[in-house]
């Protein structure tokens, strides 16, 4: 975590976007639009919830 702070740019780090989700990670994305530290967990699981808000 210390290398990660010293070494890569700042703008970089980003908080995850999900609600009930604290990892920080590296956006290493081209346009830095990343929302979240996993697609497969917690991007997928806040895609459901806003889906289900969506359509009630």
């Amino acid at each position: 975590m210390e290398r990660l702070l010293v070494d890569e740019p700042r703008k970089r780090i980003r908080k995850c976007g999900a609600s009930d989700c604290d990892v920080y990670y590296l956006d290493t994305s081209k346009g830095r639009r990343r929302q979240w530290c996993s697609m497969k967990g917690c991007g997928n699981r806040e895609k459901q919830r806003r889906w289900r808000c969506a359509t009630q």
